[in-house]
């Protein structure tokens, strides 16, 4: 993570698009306590590091987040990243700027060729970067930020890296979206819990229907103070007709618990999806 101060890499975003709204208990988050910082930097560079795995080349990786309508470029796994995300933040444009707007995911396959960023393009060949790929954070109509991952090769974002990296975007969409609720609630604890019990409860597995199947499944706590934790179950129907079954548990309690079971659900679901083995999936997993 850059140890520079966020008010630094950041800029105004002017024309943002209508589902875009600022993230006042983020801002809150970023720019309060020490503690809350922490927790800012630990999450997103956890995240940031292991989606740095998912594309070919020397890769990095940068977060840039939207706070009380200001973008700012927050971390990342090197300079070139930095680089890069704190150059868009100064312009107010490019491929990140771009994501944030629209919603949508924007890829530079090579940026020796792409001409709609030239400021962009340009900082790419001094940093050695040659493609890119920047995702949305982006729950319901806010948007709370970018994931942005560089490549030293070009067209470095295959169709696997790109449904994998949309996972380590929802997980970070959701990271971000936890910690600045609880900046906004830290000194009421019934809220947390009752926040936390939310969250859980909004992840529970929809079993599917399955002809010939009858799916049931339950979770009971081991204690009170574990009501909330990273135990989790699953079922899904996978593309050649199959019916996979999952069971799963997180060591730990409390929302940094229940945001980890998020990523490793969605990764195995992911894996399985794309047709991997068990032992393949658990490998990835790892």
């Amino acid at each position: 993570m850059s140890g520079a101060d966020p008010a630094a890499d950041s800029r105004g975003l002017h024309g943002r698009g209508a589902g875009v709204a600022p993230g006042r208990e983020l801002a809150m988050a970023l720019h309060g306590s020490a503690r809350s910082k922490a927790e800012v930097e630990r999450t997103l560079r956890e995240i940031t590091t292991r989606a740095a795995a998912n594309a070919t080349g020397d890769v990095g990786v940068g977060l840039s987040v939207l706070a009380d309508e200001v973008v700012l470029s927050i971390g990342a796994t090197s300079e070139s990243a930095q680089l890069m995300d704190h150059g868009q933040a100064l312009d107010g444009d490019g491929p990140c700027l771009h994501a944030l707007r629209s919603g949508v995911a924007v890829s530079v396959t090579d940026y020796t060729s792409d001409t709609r960023w030239p400021g962009a393009s340009s900082r790419a060949a001094g940093a050695g970067v040659r493609s890119s790929v920047s995702l949305p954070l982006q729950t319901g109509a806010l948007v709370l930020g970018a994931l942005n991952v560089y490549s030293d090769s070009p067209d470095a974002f295959g169709v696997q890296s790109l449904v994998s990296l949309g996972a380590f975007a929802d997980q970070a969409t959701t990271s971000l979206f936890l910690l600045g609720e609880l900046q906004e609630q830290r000194d009421d604890n019934a809220y947390v819990t009752a926040f936390s019990n939310t969250v859980q409860d909004s992840l529970r597995a929809v079993l599917p229907d399955v002809a010939g199947l009858e799916l049931v499944g339950g979770s009971v706590p081991s204690a009170p103070h574990a009501v909330v934790g990273g135990d989790w179950y699953d079922a899904l129907v996978l593309p050649d007709g199959s019916v996979g079954l999952v069971i799963g548990d997180v060591m730990g309690h409390g929302i940094e618990a229940v945001t980890a079971m998020a990523q490793l659900r969605t990764m195995v679901r992911t894996g399985a999806w794309l047709g991997s083995s068990p032992d393949a999936v658990l490998d990835m997993t790892d």
